[in-house]
């Protein structure tokens, strides 16, 4: 798998950092990697930090025929996060 590119989908570029005592500080927000697969097809992989800080990761979703298309499709399909 190579990555092509990551695009922001949210208004805040997602990210945690340590806040030292107080624990970890958070933005929530999310990203969407364009990617093309070992067989030569396109797609997609949200990830970023939701509500309470937590990091995640979304299931591939493949199969697309461009980079554009696997792009077009993830920003349609994301569902803006609370606050966004």
């Amino acid at each position: 798998m190579k990555d092509i590119k990551t695009i922001k989908l949210s208004k805040s570029e997602p990210g945690q950092t340590d806040a030292g005592k107080s624990g970890m500080a958070y933005t929530m927000g999310c990203l969407a990697t364009i990617f093309q697969t070992d067989d030569g097809d396109f797609g997609y992989c949200y990830h970023g930090v939701g509500y309470g800080g937590n990091a995640f990761e979304s299931e591939d979703e493949a199969g697309f025929a461009s980079a554009k298309e696997a792009e077009q499709d993830a920003r349609s399909n994301y569902q803006a996060m609370p606050g966004d």
